[in-house]
């Protein structure tokens, strides 16, 4: 969702975003479909697009090509703009997850499929709005929390969920 609420992106296994212009709460959502809410297409991923994350006038994704890209789309998808391509290593693995550093707005996190020390792949990152916390869901069941300074983790802990006994 854009920072307006306004705009909706969604994230395709063609390596396209999509762009949506929701309608008014006061529609009848058994009308007709309305071809003006697709409002643009954003192209330059060429695999699936893992995640996508908003905040203020921009958009970060990342993809299965490996790459996390920077747009700014203004106030219409179809001229967006991409701003930047960063490009993970082969030792890092292609990104699965990103989003913005919210107290820092001029960085990102991404985790990587070898991210961290446990090895383990990580489904999901974000950044504590307010706080300087991030947080990731892994797919060994853990929930680690860090406190970051400076895009470094400066302390973590974890949680693990397990499933109870009936």
């Amino acid at each position: 969702m854009s920072t307006t609420g306004d705009t909706c992106y969604s994230g395709g296994l063609d390596g396209n975003i999509e762009c949506w212009q929701l309608p008014s709460p006061n529609i009848d959502p058994y009308d007709c479909y309305d071809p003006s809410v697709h409002s643009g297409t954003l192209e330059g991923h060429t695999d699936a697009v893992w995640g996508l994350a908003t905040m203020h006038s921009n958009i970060v994704s990342c993809s299965a090509d490996g790459t996390v890209k920077l747009w700014s789309p203004y106030t219409k998808c179809d001229v967006a703009a991409l701003l930047r391509t960063y490009t993970a290593s082969e030792a890092e693995g292609a990104p699965s997850s990103v989003d913005f550093v919210r107290n820092e707005i001029t960085k990102l996190e991404s985790a990587h499929e070898m991210s961290g020390n446990t090895g383990k792949f990580i489904n999901k990152v974000i950044s504590h709005p307010t706080l300087p916390i991030t947080i990731t869901a892994h797919e060994d069941r853990h929930i680690r929390f860090g406190i970051t300074h400076q895009g470094h983790w400066c302390i973590r802990w974890s949680l693990i969920w397990s499933q109870s006994h009936r």
